[in-house]
Protein backbone atom coordinates (compact mmCIF):
# COMPACT_ATOMS: atom_id res chain seq x y z
CA UNK A 1 0.00 0.00 0.00
CA UNK A 2 1.58 3.21 -1.09
CA UNK A 3 2.76 6.03 1.98
CA UNK A 4 -0.18 8.90 1.89
CA UNK A 5 2.41 11.13 3.88
CA UNK A 6 3.91 14.47 2.12
CA UNK A 7 7.26 15.70 3.60
CA UNK A 8 8.66 19.02 2.97
CA UNK A 9 12.64 18.57 1.94
CA UNK A 10 14.78 21.53 3.23
CA UNK A 11 18.43 20.90 1.84
CA UNK A 12 20.44 23.67 0.68
CA UNK A 13 23.11 21.41 -1.25
CA UNK A 14 21.79 19.98 -4.52
CA UNK A 15 23.48 16.66 -4.58
CA UNK A 16 22.21 15.64 -1.68
CA UNK A 17 18.63 16.95 -1.61
CA UNK A 18 18.41 15.07 -4.44
CA UNK A 19 19.58 11.69 -3.28
CA UNK A 20 17.70 12.63 -0.06
CA UNK A 21 14.08 13.03 -2.10
CA UNK A 22 15.34 9.84 -3.92
CA UNK A 23 14.92 7.70 -0.34
CA UNK A 24 11.71 9.08 0.51
CA UNK A 25 10.03 8.72 -2.68
CA UNK A 26 11.08 4.85 -2.64
CA UNK A 27 9.68 4.40 0.47
CA UNK A 28 6.59 6.02 -0.78
CA UNK A 29 6.45 9.60 0.35
CA UNK A 30 5.29 12.56 -1.50
CA UNK A 31 8.19 15.32 -1.18
CA UNK A 32 8.05 18.73 -1.97
CA UNK A 33 9.77 20.47 -3.07
CA UNK A 34 10.67 18.51 -6.53
CA UNK A 35 13.99 17.11 -7.49
CA UNK A 36 13.81 19.57 -10.91
CA UNK A 37 16.61 22.10 -10.16
CA UNK A 38 13.94 24.95 -11.24
CA UNK A 39 11.65 23.31 -8.49
CA UNK A 40 14.62 23.32 -6.20
CA UNK A 41 16.22 26.66 -6.85
CA UNK A 42 12.79 28.39 -6.36
CA UNK A 43 11.89 26.75 -3.05
CA UNK A 44 15.38 26.87 -1.56
CA UNK A 45 15.75 30.66 -2.99
CA UNK A 46 13.33 32.22 -0.48
CA UNK A 47 14.29 30.17 2.48
CA UNK A 48 18.02 31.44 2.28
CA UNK A 49 16.22 35.14 1.59
CA UNK A 50 14.05 34.49 4.96
CA UNK A 51 17.65 33.06 6.95
CA UNK A 52 20.05 35.95 5.34
CA UNK A 53 20.00 38.71 8.01
CA UNK A 54 21.69 40.97 5.40
CA UNK A 55 18.03 41.41 3.88
CA UNK A 56 17.23 43.00 7.08
CA UNK A 57 15.04 42.29 9.75
CA UNK A 58 11.50 39.92 9.70
CA UNK A 59 9.07 43.20 10.56
CA UNK A 60 6.10 43.54 8.66
CA UNK A 61 6.30 44.57 4.68
CA UNK A 62 10.29 43.49 4.55
CA UNK A 63 11.93 41.18 2.06
CA UNK A 64 11.96 38.28 4.94
CA UNK A 65 8.39 38.94 6.18
CA UNK A 66 7.53 38.43 2.29
CA UNK A 67 8.86 35.25 1.27
CA UNK A 68 8.07 33.73 5.21
CA UNK A 69 4.58 34.25 3.91
CA UNK A 70 5.73 32.82 0.78
CA UNK A 71 6.69 29.97 2.65
CA UNK A 72 3.52 29.57 4.87
CA UNK A 73 1.17 29.63 2.45
CA UNK A 74 3.07 26.43 0.38
CA UNK A 75 2.69 24.72 3.95
CA UNK A 76 -0.85 25.83 4.76
CA UNK A 77 -2.61 26.11 1.68
CA UNK A 78 -0.27 24.17 -1.23
CA UNK A 79 1.66 21.10 0.28
CA UNK A 80 0.48 20.80 3.81
CA UNK A 81 3.18 18.28 4.97
CA UNK A 82 3.01 15.44 7.60
CA UNK A 83 6.96 15.86 8.62
CA UNK A 84 9.32 18.32 7.83
CA UNK A 85 13.28 17.73 6.98
CA UNK A 86 15.29 20.40 7.55
CA UNK A 87 18.77 20.68 7.04
CA UNK A 88 20.72 22.40 9.96
CA UNK A 89 23.17 24.66 8.20
CA UNK A 90 21.13 26.38 5.32
CA UNK A 91 23.57 29.13 4.44
CA UNK A 92 27.10 29.44 4.94
CA UNK A 93 28.32 32.63 5.79
CA UNK A 94 28.11 34.41 9.72
CA UNK A 95 25.10 35.80 9.16
CA UNK A 96 22.79 32.99 8.11
CA UNK A 97 20.30 31.85 10.85
CA UNK A 98 20.27 28.43 11.29
CA UNK A 99 17.60 25.29 10.31
CA UNK A 100 16.38 25.36 14.02
CA UNK A 101 15.51 29.34 13.65
CA UNK A 102 13.52 28.31 10.53
CA UNK A 103 11.53 25.60 12.91
CA UNK A 104 11.50 27.77 15.47
CA UNK A 105 9.62 30.73 13.16
CA UNK A 106 7.16 27.48 11.82
CA UNK A 107 6.23 26.68 15.69
CA UNK A 108 5.63 30.27 16.18
CA UNK A 109 3.23 30.56 13.42
CA UNK A 110 1.43 27.75 14.41
CA UNK A 111 3.02 24.84 12.29
CA UNK A 112 2.47 21.65 14.33
CA UNK A 113 4.28 18.90 12.61
CA UNK A 114 6.91 17.30 13.65
CA UNK A 115 10.71 18.56 12.05
CA UNK A 116 13.41 16.07 11.67
CA UNK A 117 16.96 18.03 11.85
CA UNK A 118 19.68 16.74 9.50
CA UNK A 119 23.40 17.71 9.93
CA UNK A 120 26.89 16.92 9.66
CA UNK A 121 27.48 18.63 12.82
CA UNK A 122 27.39 16.29 16.28
CA UNK A 123 24.91 16.32 18.26
CA UNK A 124 26.26 17.64 21.00
CA UNK A 125 27.29 21.07 19.34
CA UNK A 126 27.06 23.59 21.74
CA UNK A 127 24.58 25.76 19.36
CA UNK A 128 22.14 22.55 18.71
CA UNK A 129 22.26 21.98 22.73
CA UNK A 130 21.40 25.43 23.43
CA UNK A 131 18.48 26.14 20.60
CA UNK A 132 16.83 22.61 20.40
CA UNK A 133 14.28 23.35 22.71
CA UNK A 134 11.03 22.19 23.83
CA UNK A 135 9.24 24.89 22.14
CA UNK A 136 10.35 22.57 18.83
CA UNK A 137 8.08 19.70 19.64
CA UNK A 138 8.05 17.09 18.56
CA UNK A 139 11.24 16.95 17.02
CA UNK A 140 14.09 14.91 16.75
CA UNK A 141 17.92 14.77 15.09
CA UNK A 142 19.28 12.76 13.00
CA UNK A 143 23.01 12.57 12.01
CA UNK A 144 24.47 12.84 8.06
CA UNK A 145 27.21 10.37 8.63
CA UNK A 146 30.80 11.12 8.12
CA UNK A 147 31.15 14.50 6.16
CA UNK A 148 27.36 14.14 5.76
CA UNK A 149 28.01 11.62 3.03
CA UNK A 150 26.59 8.01 4.93
CA UNK A 151 23.18 9.61 4.57
CA UNK A 152 23.58 9.24 0.68
CA UNK A 153 23.41 5.44 1.68
CA UNK A 154 20.50 3.73 0.96
CA UNK A 155 21.10 1.61 3.96
CA UNK A 156 22.01 3.98 5.94
CA UNK A 157 19.50 6.01 5.18
CA UNK A 158 17.03 3.32 5.86
CA UNK A 159 18.41 2.45 9.39
CA UNK A 160 19.29 5.90 10.56
CA UNK A 161 16.49 8.32 9.27
CA UNK A 162 13.25 6.56 7.59
CA UNK A 163 12.96 4.77 11.70
CA UNK A 164 13.17 8.57 12.62
CA UNK A 165 10.21 9.48 9.83
CA UNK A 166 7.90 6.52 10.80
CA UNK A 167 8.43 6.77 14.69
CA UNK A 168 7.24 10.40 14.87
CA UNK A 169 4.06 10.46 12.41
CA UNK A 170 3.39 7.08 13.81
CA UNK A 171 3.81 8.65 17.21
CA UNK A 172 1.40 12.07 15.93
CA UNK A 173 -1.22 9.76 14.36
CA UNK A 174 -1.35 7.43 17.49
CA UNK A 175 -2.05 10.75 19.59
CA UNK A 176 -5.38 11.71 17.63
CA UNK A 177 -6.18 7.75 17.24
CA UNK A 178 -6.39 7.62 20.92
CA UNK A 179 -8.45 10.97 20.83
CA UNK A 180 -11.02 10.06 18.63
CA UNK A 181 -11.23 6.18 20.26
CA UNK A 182 -12.05 8.34 23.43
CA UNK A 183 -14.52 10.70 22.27
CA UNK A 184 -16.02 7.84 20.27
CA UNK A 185 -16.40 6.04 23.53
CA UNK A 186 -16.78 9.02 25.94
CA UNK A 187 -20.50 8.73 25.78
CA UNK A 188 -20.79 12.35 23.96
CA UNK A 189 -22.26 10.59 20.51
CA UNK A 190 -25.28 8.62 20.99
CA UNK A 191 -24.46 6.32 18.20
CA UNK A 192 -24.81 2.39 18.26
CA UNK A 193 -21.63 0.33 18.16
CA UNK A 194 -21.87 0.16 14.48
CA UNK A 195 -22.04 3.61 13.75
CA UNK A 196 -19.20 4.26 16.43
CA UNK A 197 -16.64 1.96 14.48
CA UNK A 198 -17.98 3.27 11.33
CA UNK A 199 -16.94 6.91 12.87
CA UNK A 200 -13.79 5.38 14.00
CA UNK A 201 -12.60 4.46 10.82
CA UNK A 202 -13.41 7.60 8.89
CA UNK A 203 -11.90 9.45 11.31
CA UNK A 204 -8.64 7.26 11.32
CA UNK A 205 -8.11 7.61 7.60
CA UNK A 206 -8.19 11.41 7.27
CA UNK A 207 -5.90 11.11 10.52
CA UNK A 208 -3.43 8.65 8.35
CA UNK A 209 -4.01 10.42 4.76
CA UNK A 210 -2.99 14.00 6.07
CA UNK A 211 -6.57 15.31 4.77
CA UNK A 212 -7.21 16.78 8.53
CA UNK A 213 -7.21 20.30 8.96
CA UNK A 214 -4.80 22.52 11.87
CA UNK A 215 -8.78 23.36 13.02
CA UNK A 216 -10.00 19.94 13.23
CA UNK A 217 -7.08 18.64 14.95
CA UNK A 218 -7.61 21.82 17.26
CA UNK A 219 -10.88 20.84 18.30
CA UNK A 220 -9.71 17.17 18.64
CA UNK A 221 -6.90 18.39 21.30
CA UNK A 222 -9.06 20.56 23.09
CA UNK A 223 -11.47 17.45 22.85
CA UNK A 224 -13.90 21.17 22.14
CA UNK A 225 -17.14 18.65 22.00
CA UNK A 226 -19.41 19.64 24.44
CA UNK A 227 -23.00 20.00 22.84
CA UNK A 228 -24.61 17.58 20.53
CA UNK A 229 -24.72 19.85 17.81
CA UNK A 230 -20.90 20.51 17.94
CA UNK A 231 -20.29 16.69 18.42
CA UNK A 232 -22.33 16.19 14.96
CA UNK A 233 -21.10 18.70 12.97
CA UNK A 234 -17.63 17.78 13.67
CA UNK A 235 -18.48 13.70 12.79
CA UNK A 236 -20.34 15.14 9.78
CA UNK A 237 -17.94 17.77 8.75
CA UNK A 238 -14.84 14.77 8.75
CA UNK A 239 -17.29 12.28 7.12
CA UNK A 240 -18.22 14.55 4.19
CA UNK A 241 -14.22 14.51 3.33
CA UNK A 242 -14.40 10.72 2.34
Amino acid sequence: MPNSKKIILIENQYSQFKQIYQHLIQAGFTVYPSDKLEDFKNFIDIIKIFLNKRYGGIEEGSRRSIVFNEILNIIKNNFKPSLFIIDYILIGHHEGQTGIYLGQMLRKSKITEPILFLSKAARNNNDILFNLGKELEPRDWCDKGYAGEDILDEEYFTNHVLVKINEMIKKVDDHYFNIINGILNSGKFDFDDNIKVEALSYLKNIVVTGIISDHEKSVLDKQDLDTEESRKKFFNLLKSKQ
